[in-house]
Formats: structure tokens, sequence, C-alpha cells
């Protein structure tokens, strides 16, 4: 019995049981599932090398065919594809050497079919070889499959060694180099206003989902007890070169001060596995000199040694700096800021609440304003991001400004882009899901604002407990059987452009096809468990509007 649907085995894929299970992997996503299950990823992985390798070998046997006025030889090479194509078991001896194979080696072969063509040589080879690893996956049974599957293990006889070669293989030639071995470079397409209308909500989407993930780990940390600090770090002109050169220079800074807060909680530095710091820092350029700067929230468990709060013994409480926190950042200014807000750990050890310069005390705000203060921030790494893509076609003042500075100080202009950097899993926690039903789930993975203000965070948990459920009753077999038929947007984008005004409105229409549901349509189910989680609407309603005050 298939426990956790309650569904016979054998019944899998009869009837409304396949609409079922079909129900569920498109609510999933086969992208969100194969991620999930590596063992699917490895099955999916040859099928798409053995249609790289069929589109290479068709234009090079459209390319012999413009040059061989006889035509004799093409026939000769046509007859390699039906050799490939007739069952190759899956010890065939190339299997463990063509992995350590270098497409520079040029190869002395003449087959029984007279191709003496480097290429065609190397490019039969390697068909065959993969077409070896594709036939491993037909002798696998059900339950091996399954087995696989479920516990992500590879085994260590014949068949598992060719799996293993065989990601090997995926890791030396990767499609770049398999195309650029056989001469068959893809060429870059001209982007058209719909391809950049796609990517710009691309970008939006992307930012969206940090913002939400700064909300739920702001919530997180608050629900803790945790300290929260705003740095912004800043390049100095004596720096930026040394910054620059130095590939780990952001690395570094935020392992040393998770070194010292683990110091400070007596934990020994090299002990794996701490969860007492985590991090989240986006960059940006300058509105007025476009100079670069780091935005970086730091969240901690305990503050590090020598903390201390900075308005003791003053007249005026206007300072909110932590000073021991400035000596980690060397290439150029910081401003480590305590963030201060109603019932925040700062104030439960005693600090003493800042004021403005003239004396009055600073307006306290709650966590959910601060939140929202801080995402701000990540608004503004989108639209930088849209602003300096190259194939928008847009410039950005900011940053042509920040590169006239760098040939003035560099004498040249960096390439490396910096991009968000945050502790792996940061804003994805939340509350079990393990005792809601699959409708529930499903449901979970299309709400509206109106109901959370993280909808895209409680979607990836829906669908990751939805693909842990279904990888335990669903093999490689089932998953070729439900999958749904792939859509590409960029083409479906452009049919729809043709009898729409502008590409805005026709993305509008393809995001019509799937509509969020209502607050109304939700299950009670549903939506106890966003109450009982934190994550409902209500919970961050009342400081929606309210804005946290200025460092």
């Amino acid at each position: 019995m298939l426990t956790k649907f309650n569904i016979p085995e054998h019944q899998v894929l009869d009837g409304c049981v396949h609409e079922y299970l079909s129900e569920l992997y498109q609510a999933v996503g086969h992208s969100n599932f194969v991620r999930m299950s590596p063992f699917s990823r490895l099955y999916f992985q040859v099928v798409a090398r053995m249609r790289l390798l069929d589109s290479i070998y068709s234009d090079l046997l459209e390319e012999i065919q413009l040059n061989d006025g006889s035509g004799q030889l093409a026939k000769n090479y046509a007859l390699i594809r039906r050799d490939v194509d007739a069952s190759v078991p899956w010890w065939w001896n190339g299997a463990d050497a063509l992995p350590y194979l270098d497409n520079n080696h040029v190869f002395d072969c003449t087959d029984s079919f007279g191709a003496t063509d480097d290429a065609f040589c190397l490019l039969w080879d390697e068909m065959k070889y993969v077409k070896g690893v594709y036939d491993a996956f037909g002798e696998l049974k059900f339950q091996d499959i399954a087995r696989l599957d479920i516990n992500n293990t590879t085994d260590h006889s014949t068949i598992g060694r060719v799996f293993k070669g065989f990601r090997k293989y995926l890791r030396i030639h990767t499609e770049k180099v398999v195309r650029e071995g056989y001469g068959c470079v893809r060429l870059p397409s001209e982007k058209d206003d719909c391809a950049k209308e796609l990517i710009k909500a691309q970008y939006k989407s992307r930012g969206a989902q940090w913002t939400q993930r700064v909300l739920n780990e702001m919530r997180i940390a608050h629900e803790k007890g945790w300290y929260i600090v705003f740095d912004t770090l800043s390049l100095a002109d004596s720096w930026v070169r040394r910054f620059y050169e130095d590939k780990t220079c952001l690395r570094d800074y935020f392992r040393n001060i998770q070194r010292s807060v683990m110091a400070a909680e007596g934990i020994p530095v090299k002990s794996p596995g701490f969860d007492g710091y985590r991090y989240y820092c986006t960059p940006e350029y300058g509105s007025k000199e476009g100079r670069l700067h780091f935005h970086v929230v730091h969240l901690m468990r305990t503050l590090p040694a020598g903390a201390r709060d900075p308005n003791i013994n003053v007249m005026k409480r206007t300072k909110r700096e932590i000073q021991c926190l400035k000596k980690h950042w060397k290439y150029g200014f910081t401003s480590p800021i305590a963030v201060r807000y109603t019932g925040d750990a700062f104030t439960r050890d005693g600090w003493l609440w800042p004021q403005d310069s003239n004396g009055q005390a600073i307006p306290s705000k709650p966590w959910q304003a601060v939140a929202f203060y801080v995402t701000k921030y990540v608004t503004k790494k989108t639209e930088l991001d849209i602003q300096s893509n190259k194939v928008l076609n847009e410039s950005s003042k900011s940053t042509d400004r920040w590169k006239l500075k760098c040939r003035k100080l560099l004498s040249y202009v960096p390439k490396h882009n910096f991009k968000v950097r945050a502790t792996r899993g940061f804003g994805l926690a939340l509350a079990s899901m393990a005792n809601l039903s699959p409708e529930n789930l499903i449901q979970l993975t299309n709400l509206p604002f109106q109901a959370t203000p993280i909808p895209k965070i409680v979607s990836h948990a829906a669908k990751r407990e939805l693909a842990q459920r279904l990888k335990e009753v669903v093999s490689v077999a089932h998953i070729v059987q439900i999958r749904p038929d792939s859509v590409n947007l960029l083409r479906l984008m452009r049919t729809l452009r043709a009898s729409m005004e502008s590409p805005k409105e026709a993305l509008k229409a393809i995001r019509s096809f799937h509509p969020t549901l209502n607050v109304e349509e939700l299950s009670n189910d549903v939506i106890q468990y966003l109450r009982d989680a934190g994550v409902h609407s209500e919970c961050f309603q009342s400081s929606r509007k309210i804005a946290f005050g200025s460092k």
C-alpha cells in the first residue's frame, strides 16, 4: 500500500489515480521534483545528453551532405546512427573509458562502415556510451529504482559504477565543451520585446522572493529573541584594488563575525553545524557618486565579546553603532547599527533607548516595520539588475559612474558582478507541514498576498513536502507517464503578442491562465496552519504602512 496517499501500488497508473498523481506532480513542478530526486535527475540528464548528441549528429551530417557531391560518404555516416540505435548492453567496455577522454584527443580509428573522420569516431563512441547508460535504466526493476530514489544511494555493483561514471562524464563534458569539441557552437539569439519583458519579470520575481525571505527570517529571529544588526559596508579609494583582487574578502568578513559569535558562546571555531549566526548581504551603487557598497543584516543569537551599549555615560543618547563589529571590515567604512524596536533583545539586556539630535526618544516601532524597512534595499538591487542588464539595452547612471571611478583607480573596469549573498536556507524555515493533506498542500502552493505576505516561501515549502511524499510512490517510469507537457513560455508569449498591444499584456494573459486562489477558497486547515506558523497576513498587517526611522 502507498501509505502516504492510501493507494495500492498496482493502481498507481490506472484511471483516476493516474490523474490524481498527475495533479500532484503538476503542483510540485517537474524541475522542483527532479531537483530533489537525484536518481530521476540523472535519468533526465541522460535523455537531455542523447538529444544534444543527436542534434550535433544532424548538424554534422547536414554539413557533410552539402560538401559531398556523390553522397556516398553521407550514407556511410548515416549507418552510424543505425548502429547506435541498436541495443547496446550497459556493460559495454567503453563505459569505463569514455568519461576520462579528452575532446581534443585525435583518434586513429576506422570502423566497419569506413568512417575515418575523427569527429564522427568520437561522436559515435560518445553516442554509444550514453545509449548504454540509458539502457541501464531499463534493466532496473521498480523496487531498485524506488530504493535508489528514496535513499539517494548508489550500489557498489557494476551498474552503480556505470551511473557514477556518467556523473563524472557530465562534470567534464559539459554542453558547452561538447559543442565546442564538435564545432557546433550555438550562437546567441537576438532578444526581442517579449524576451526583454520576460527577463524583467524574472528579475522582479527573484527580488520578490528575496524580500519575502528577509521578512520570514527576521520574523524567526524576533521569535527566538536574537539580536539584529543592520550594517553598511563601503569601499575606500585606497582599498578598491585590494578588494577586487581578494576574491574571498566578503566570505572572510562573514566568517570572522560568525567566529566571534561562536567564541562568545564558548564554542570552538572549527565546530561544524553552528546555527547561531545568519546574514543577508545585498550590493548597491550609490545614487550620487555611484560608489559600490553593501547593505548587510546580521542576525545573532549572542553578541560578540566586547559589545556594549554605546549610550552609557554620555550626555545625549544618539549613538547606535556597535564598535566591536567594525574591526572585521578592513576595506573601507562600516556602520553596524543595533536595530531597536519594541521588545528587541537589546532592551532585554538593559540597553538604553536611543534619542535623536534634539534629545527626544526615537519612536518605538514593532519588528514588522523594521523588516519592511530592510527589504526596500532588496527592491533597489532588483531595479539595479534590470537597469544594468545588457540585454535590456539600458544603462544605469550609478554603475556608469562607478566604472569611470574604477578606470581612474584601477585603470580597468572589473568584470566581477556581485550578487546577493546569504546564509544557506536563509528565510526558508517554516512550521512542519507533515500533518496537512495533499489537497491542502496544493492550496498552499497557490496562495494570494491577502492570506500571507510571504506566499513564495510558503509555496516553496509546500512543494518540497509534496515532492518528499511523491518520491516514495513515484518512480522514473511513472514520471515519464504523468509528467505534463512542457510549455515554452517565450514562444507562447510571442504567439499572444501578435494579437495584443504590448508584451506586458501578453505576460498578464499568461498569468491569468493560472490564477491564484481567493482567501474565501482556502480551507480551514490552511488558514489555521498559516496562523499557527505566524505567517498569516494578520501577523504583518498592524505595521505594514509604518516606515522604520532613519539610521
